[in-house]
């Protein structure tokens, strides 16, 4: 395979457009020229070292990355993969806090690694491994800020992790703007911490105009921890959680440690994919795409339609069954769209941000071009 921009291309040379993105790994585009010859320059130099020493890669990066966060949130751990990144932020938390205690929510997923699991509400993947009865994970309804007060004030938990957007396991739930900054006057309230876990939907996934990289900014709040990755490195691996100097303190020598975090190419792809992210606006293209994608669906005519949620390039399409998601996806690739991502009943977009406004069309025109070959069978 082999891809350029929202296209990928099979082993025959069809081509197809790419509505999964690699779970939003790939932002900038499926393809990267620069990418690539930033990362055989920086082979050529140097293709690994110890994480404490200074590098070059890593110190233009910093300077360039500057504005993209929160402010306050300037101290890097770097990790590899989501679920490592998951997994540093809830050791962040117990150093800080001194309490193991925290709340995670009913649909929410953090990753496949053994805390990220533990923390993710789905029984399925925490009972192969015993985590289905963890006593410091504690479970609140999405959105049930009334739960989480009494948790808190019970003093079950120091922490909260929290998707301000569900995808993987709820369809592209958003949290409300209530929930939000009360999840974060809440965690003020009882001296906890707030994590939110942006892997997936950080990088202007789910952005509603200029500059709202992440969810936290579109709610308005600011985390305690942030973890971030997928779309970091432009598809190339690389993940970080992010705090503020104040809880990376509790992080003593000896914490923490990763043989590949943060490495030279890594941080050379980052660089690029940070650059490229900034001269593409893509928070605003963003923007502009979410709105032809709701405004296209609205569009579509068929009675197996059922709720439609547009966050950003998020798009979550209710369908009547499970199987129906599998005949839609099915069809549309027939029509030249790629679409494999669902949660139950419910068809899950997530393109490349790069997405043209001709290929939105045609996504569009495909999808119910695919319902209407249902509708007749």
């Amino acid at each position: 395979m082999k891809g350029d921009g929202a296209l990928v291309f099979d082993s025959r040379g069809n081509k197809y457009i790419d509505l999964d993105n690699n779970y939003s790994a790939t932002n900038p585009g499926n393809a990267n020229s620069e990418i690539a010859l930033g990362l055989f320059n920086q082979a050529s130099l140097l293709v690994s070292q110890k994480e404490d020493r200074i590098q070059v890669a890593r110190a233009r990066f910093l300077k360039e990355f500057q504005g993209f966060l929160p402010e306050g949130l300037e101290c890097f751990y770097w990790q590899n993969s989501g679920g490592e990144a998951v997994d540093k932020s809830l050791k962040i938390a117990k150093a800080y806090t001194g309490h193991t205690g925290l709340i995670a929510f009913e649909g929410g997923f953090h990753g496949r690694t053994h805390g990220a699991v533990a923390v993710t509400h789905n029984p399925a993947y925490r009972a192969p491994f015993g985590l289905d009865h963890e006593p410091w994970v504690h479970f609140a309804e999405f959105g049930d800020l009334d739960a989480v007060s009494t948790m808190l004030e019970r003093g079950l938990a120091k922490t909260v992790i929290v998707e301000l957007v569900q995808g993987e396991e709820a369809g592209i739930r958003p949290a409300g703007n209530d929930f939000a900054q009360g999840l974060r006057a809440l965690c003020d309230q009882h001296d906890a911490l707030l994590i939110v876990d942006e892997v997936q939907t950080g990088f202007g996934r789910v952005a509603n105009g200029p500059h709202t990289w992440f969810t936290s900014q579109l709610f308005g709040i600011t985390p305690d921890i942030m973890a971030i990755g997928k779309s970091f490195g432009g598809g190339y691996p690389l993940t970080a959680v992010v705090t503020n100097p104040h809880i990376s303190a509790a992080m003593r020598n000896g914490y923490d440690g990763s043989t590949f975090g943060g490495n030279p190419m890594a941080m050379t792809a980052v660089l690029i994919a940070t650059r490229q992210m900034k001269k593409l606006e893509l928070p605003t293209v963003t923007a502009e795409r979410a709105a032809q994608f709701a405004e296209g669906l609205h569009e579509v005519a068929s009675p197996l339609i059922g709720k439609v949620r547009v966050v950003g390039l998020m798009i979550g399409i209710e369908l009547p069954s499970s199987e129906v998601v599998a005949k839609v996806q099915k069809n549309m690739m027939k029509l030249g769209v790629h679409s494999s991502l669902s949660t139950g009943s419910t068809l899950r977009w997530m393109p490349p941000l790069v997405i043209t406004e001709e290929q939105v069309e045609n996504v569009v025109s495909a999808f119910a071009r695919a319902l209407e070959m249902i509708e007749t069978d």
